[in-house]
């Protein structure tokens, strides 16, 4: 992100929490925006930095287990893990992944997306044989939820194959 988006991004968010408050909607789509857009552009601090106060916007706007605030939560463990701290990324992934199984469902497309993380956090931990065997239940689960043949489910089966976890870092495939 070039520092004129940065700082236009810095001035919007200023601008509706002042005018809307810290956790309206705007704001906190503001704030999303303004993380996923620098942490794509490979800086992650301002995103680790921003996730917190969105997910606190999310939770007091739409409650705890809402799908925006648990995805807030899964993509807080995302961008943790890309900093290379794997085992706090595993911890936020697993409580986040818990609460979207209890709240939302095992179903939930959320849940697949939760279970993905904790394997790939576990394999890049180096625990591989512990993380094929989450990715070999995923592709069940996926098999039985969306069929041999989504892409979740193909995704999924690459991950039981391959010996090293090292590879195991690129991300779910875009529906």
């Amino acid at each position: 992100m070039t520092a004129e988006a940065f700082r236009l991004w810095n001035e919007l968010d200023n601008d509706t929490s002042r005018a809307l408050g810290v956790h309206d909607r705007l704001t906190n789509d503001t704030r999303w925006n303004r993380a996923s857009a620098a942490a794509d552009a490979g800086d992650t601090a301002p995103a680790l930095h921003l996730l917190p106060s969105v997910i606190e916007g999310r939770t007091i706007r739409h409650g705890a287990d809402h799908p925006w605030t648990l995805a807030c939560r899964l993509e807080q463990a995302r961008r943790t893990g890309r900093t290379g701290r794997t085992g706090e990324a595993l911890a936020l992934a697993t409580t986040a992944t818990t609460d979207i199984r209890q709240a939302l469902g095992q179903d939930h497309e959320l849940a697949p997306a939760g279970r993905h993380q904790q394997a790939q956090w576990t394999a890049r931990r180096a625990q591989p044989n512990n993380a094929r065997e989450q990715f070999n239940t995923l592709v069940s689960a996926c098999e039985e939820a969306h069929g041999p043949n989504h892409p979740l489910t193909e995704h999924c089966k690459t991950h039981t194959t391959q010996p090293h976890p090292e590879i195991w870092h690129h991300e779910l495939p875009s529906r």
